[in-house]
């Protein structure tokens, strides 16, 4: 099993260095991470396309922060790791080979997340079986660059 994740912020949060973690006010992210999860998968609405989801990264789950994170209140934590080989960020740029497929994807699998305008636990949801088969096969079609080199080159 993975997760999905809205992350609405962020653009905002690798800016400002809030990197290897996620948080969310609603339990669900946890009690999901909880399981045998190995990736987290984000997704947000890109900027000037309402309506439209894009597939930011697939980022590696692990137990333990991997970097310093000041003290959270939020309900829900997850860790992920950045320099994780297996972390990558998915270019963006083409809506036919990102946006486009991923929107129809979603609205396919998650009616009910997207309707809930993604807010508490509509922005986070299990991906198991041939859903998570589907996004796969998207994201394998996708540019991808290791996750912490995003990191680093958007923080400059």
């Amino acid at each position: 099993m993975d997760i999905l994740y809205y992350w609405k912020k962020a653009d905002q949060d690798i800016l400002t260095g809030k990197i290897g973690w996620l948080c969310s006010e609603q339990g669900v992210l946890a009690e999901l991470a909880a399981t045998p999860a190995d990736y987290l998968w984000l997704v947000k609405t890109p900027q000037g396309y309402k309506g439209q989801l894009e597939l930011l990264g697939r980022v590696c789950l692990v137990d333990q922060p991997v970097l310093s994170v000041p003290k959270l209140d939020a309900c829900s934590v997850v860790y992920y790791d950045p320099y994780h080989r297996y972390s990558v960020w998915f270019d963006g740029a083409d809506p036919a080979r990102n946006r486009l497929p991923l929107t129809a994807w979603m609205r396919r699998h998650f009616p009910s997340a997207i309707s809930g305008n993604f807010q508490g636990a509509n922005g986070v949801q299990p991906l198991r079986g041939d859903v998570l088969l589907q996004l796969q096969k998207l994201a394998a079609s996708l540019p991808a660059r290791p996750f912490n080199e995003m990191a680093v080159a958007t923080s400059c």
